[in-house]
């Protein structure tokens, strides 16, 4: 019942901002401020975030994320083979610790706290940036190791209708057929359209050590079977306005790789997936609102035998302005949870709320100082405060080169995933996460 106010709550702000912005009107208007950068980046003193390239985003469309940010920067990812199950070990943490943001959205699975990095083609991203080290205060839970933001981003010079369609094909079966379409019927609408088909074989030829002889053979039951579709709406009041509506669905029917001993196995696996992002923006005299609404839904089959079903709706809203050489952001966000697992004794539904805030200061000579804080509300779940307070100092070395120091200490945290407090047999609903700080 929270969960349906505060949507409708946020739908009507967003309606009221909106409508209420009629060029028509008798008044005065103030020039707005301009908001550059993502907020990670603006409140991000003292960590670093690395964006990945347009170039290498280009040639890394045909595969999954795990193999583009392997290639980007020192993470492991423990992989069961090509197309199949990949988690990541980020600065020697589980998986469990890296959160995995998809438009300012936490996608990771409410139920295992991570995600299968597989499961995402960088085809259906138009920004990958890497953000290393402990954020709890800006990301929240999970995000101890780092964070990976994906994001779409509309082209505004666009004409006003071009496409492409792509074929990739190499060996071992694999074929990937994608496209995009990106229409503008007006100078403040546009329209970006992709999907994407992956197939993959993997009947690679290997010696078979488990056998007398170590026989050559070839790779039974390892194919992949993936599409997807994404679709991205953006609409322009005015000038210091935007609504976006983002859409992705993804669906991947995976035989699950067995061991060489084991030459009868025939298991796969199904994923579903559905997110949707609302968002409006608005920057005036007196500061940038954004509001979001969210909605994710999975589904997980597991041979025909074990299914798991989870959804969340997610309502974020947040304010930003500058005063001379401060900068101020504070949001909320609301999430309600809902799963459905065989073993779950019942239907797990929890709710989880935050307030947060940042403050950086740009008053002292080639300095820089952050400090943001971060409270997690979370039903029959008690969650630190996060704090962290990040410094960068830079010292010129000539026009174009700076020798710049930075440091982040911070008090970081997990929140116990459903699985761990509700799976039978096993679960302790009682189960109290890690919490530690990070310098």
């Amino acid at each position: 019942m929270r969960c349906r106010y505060l949507l409708i709550f946020i739908f009507y702000f967003i309606s009221h901002v909106i409508y209420g912005d009629d060029p028509e009107q008798d008044t005065i208007r103030l020039e707005g401020i301009t908001i550059t950068g993502s907020y990670y980046e603006r409140f991000g003193a003292g960590s670093q975030i690395h964006q990945v390239d347009s170039a290498r985003l280009l040639s890394f469309a045909p595969i999954s994320l795990n193999d583009l940010v392997r290639a980007e920067a020192p993470i492991h990812f423990k992989s069961y083979g090509s197309g199949m199950l990949s988690s990541v070990s980020f600065r020697g943490t589980g998986a469990g610790h890296t959160a995995l943001l998809w438009n300012g959205i936490n996608v990771n699975q409410p139920t295992i706290g991570q995600s299968d990095f597989s499961l995402f083609p960088v085809y259906a991203f138009d920004q990958v940036k890497i953000h290393y080290g402990a954020t709890s205060s800006r990301y929240g839970s999970e995000a101890i190791g780092g964070a990976i933001l994906l994001d779409s981003k509309p082209d505004w010079n666009t004409d006003r209708m071009k496409g492409n369609i792509n074929l990739f094909g190499g060996s071992y079966g694999r074929l990937l057929v994608s496209g995009e379409a990106t229409l503008k019927p007006a100078k403040n609408i546009l329209s970006t359209t992709k999907f994407y088909r992956n197939f993959l074989e993997n009947n690679f030829r290997y010696k078979n050590i488990t056998k007398a002889g170590s026989p050559v053979e070839s790779q039974e039951n390892a194919s992949v079977f993936q599409y997807g579709l994404t679709q991205d709406m953006y609409f322009r009041p005015s000038r210091s306005s935007l609504l976006s509506v983002k859409t992705w669905f993804n669906f991947a029917d995976r035989e699950i790789q067995p061991a060489m001993s084991n030459t009868d196995a025939n298991e796969f696996q199904k994923d579903k997936s559905l997110r949707v992002a609302v968002d409006y923006q608005k920057e005036s005299s007196i500061g940038f609102i954004e509001a979001k609404m969210g909605y994710l839904w999975d589904y997980l089959l597991y041979n025909d035998q074990s299914e798991i079903h989870t959804g969340q709706w997610i309502g974020q809203f947040a304010y930003e302005n500058d005063l001379d050489q401060w900068k101020f952001r504070a949001g909320v966000n609301y999430n309600h949870v809902s799963a459905v697992a065989e073993n779950y004794l019942e239907k797990q539904q929890e709710d989880r709320s935050n307030v947060y805030g940042g403050v950086v200061y740009s008053g002292l000579p080639a300095m820089l100082v952050s400090l943001n804080i971060r409270q997690q509300f979370i039903t029959g779940y008690k969650a630190p405060v996060a704090p962290s307070l990040g410094i960068q100092y830079g010292i010129p070395l000539s026009a174009l080169s700076e020798l710049r120091f930075e440091g982040q200490i911070s008090m970081n945290y997990r929140v116990p995933t459903l699985n761990d407090r509700f799976w039978q047999p096993g679960g302790r609903p009682d189960l109290r996460g890690p919490a530690h700080y990070s310098q």
